[in-house]
């Protein structure tokens, strides 16, 4: 079981979209921006990228860089302390979700900024944080097309759309602006649901999801067997499925002037 799609035997992700159960009714006019008085929100942990082997590249530097043309909510370790019960651990915002759900819906972005840059590496900071509260989150880690493979369609804004941190800002500014064009980005609710998972691993193992992919897959391979073909299981390139699926990130992902 691994979060890597295209090799995982069971996909092992934080969470998914499911597009056969609507949020929303289809003639749902809200205004998803209405009472969301704050602009940018950043909960994270992990500050120093120098000395620590969880943090990959200067996450921190890049949030202060965009903090001087948005104005962004920095909390938690790296910021200020929220305004909410600090029921979480060490790792990235683990059980905000549950903690600080009414203090992160004042906010109307979510910077989903994950601790490496790796193929398909997606946490909560997607799905618990931004998602779950209703925030637009801006994503930096995989690839778009990582996230287009697992998230709602045009639910979120990714860094590396930009050209430099100017153009983001103003992106974020516009949208921010125009109730409408934020409204654009909520649109999926209304043809799908997001399913988000327990930051607990002994729950989320044994999450309805994860559970059905372990019945079905052992009802699969006892049928084969019993056919007479036995299930072969091949092993990911090690190069492709690992040593080469993260990225180094030297300075910030996009520039900072032009």
């Amino acid at each position: 079981m691994t979060y890597r799609s295209r090799y995982a035997q069971l996909f092992g992700g934080y969470g998914y979209y499911n597009a056969s159960k609507p949020s929303v009714e289809l003639n749902d006019t809200r205004n998803w921006a209405n009472g969301r008085k704050g602009k940018v929100v950043w909960l994270a942990q992990q500050c120093d990228h120098v000395n620590n082997r969880y943090l990959h590249w200067n996450r921190t530097g890049f949030v202060k860089e965009l903090s001087r043309l948005v104005d962004v909510g920095i909390y938690g370790k790296c910021g200020k302390p929220p305004p909410c019960p600090a029921r979480h651990d060490n790792r990235e915002g683990a059980n905000f979700v549950t903690s600080c759900s009414s203090f992160l819906r004042r906010f109307k972005f979510y910077l989903s900024f994950e601790n490496s840059a790796c193929r398909e590496y997606i946490t909560e900071k997607l799905w618990n944080n931004a998602y779950m509260n209703n925030l637009i989150p801006i994503v930096f880690g995989a690839p778009r097309a990582d996230y287009e493979a697992v998230a709602p369609p045009h639910s979120f804004i990714h860094v590396e759309d930009f050209e430099t941190l100017q153009d983001l800002a103003d992106y974020i500014n516009l949208v921010d602006r125009n109730d409408r064009l934020y409204n654009t980005f909520f649109e999926w609710k209304k043809y799908g649901s997001v399913v988000a998972f327990s930051e607990n691993m002994a729950k989320w193992l044994f999450e309805p999801w994860n559970m059905c992919q372990v019945v079905n897959r052992l009802l699969a391979d006892e049928k084969s067997t019993s056919e007479g073909r036995p299930v072969r299981q091949s092993l990911p390139p090690l190069t492709e499925w690992w040593t080469n699926s993260c990225r180094r990130i030297e300075g910030f992902p996009i520039k900072i002037q032009k």
